[in-house]
């Protein structure tokens, strides 16, 4: 069987079968925990230890809370910030050019629509509230 990854977040999916022809799509990472650690717990996810989301190893896997999952994505650096977030407009070196241009004279508005984005969205990356450095 040849999992196929047209996700987002990197986890191989297979397309099973069912005894009644039913078809559906499972992940891979959750039929490895289901059949070598045990039903998954109501309210738990399916975590990788080394946050690799295509080593479905049953020893890299375990039950955890959302919460734990996420700081695991936290820690190995997989979270959707910044330049990951497939809707960013922007990325590292643009925030960088846009506080140099804030600093150096030029106005919120004006930056906002050399870049493409809002006065708001400006005034956040010059307040460090966005694209912290």
């Amino acid at each position: 069987m040849k999992p196929s990854f047209g996700n987002r977040s990197g986890h191989a999916r297979v397309r099973l079968v069912l005894e009644d022809g039913t078809k559906v799509t499972r992940c891979v990472h959750s039929l490895v925990a289901e059949a070598f650690i045990g039903q998954r717990p109501t309210g738990l996810q399916v975590c990788h230890w080394d946050g690799d989301p295509t080593n479905n190893w049953v020893g890299n896997l375990r039950y955890d809370s959302a919460a734990a999952n996420a700081a695991d994505r936290e820690r190995h650096g997989n979270t959707c910030r910044g330049e990951k977030n497939g809707n960013a407009k922007l990325d590292r070196g643009a925030a960088k050019k846009i506080r140099w241009l804030h600093k150096n004279g030029m106005q919120a508005k004006d930056i906002a629509g050399l870049f493409g984005v809002c006065r708001e969205t400006v005034y956040s990356i010059v307040n460090g509230l966005r694209w912290v450095e």
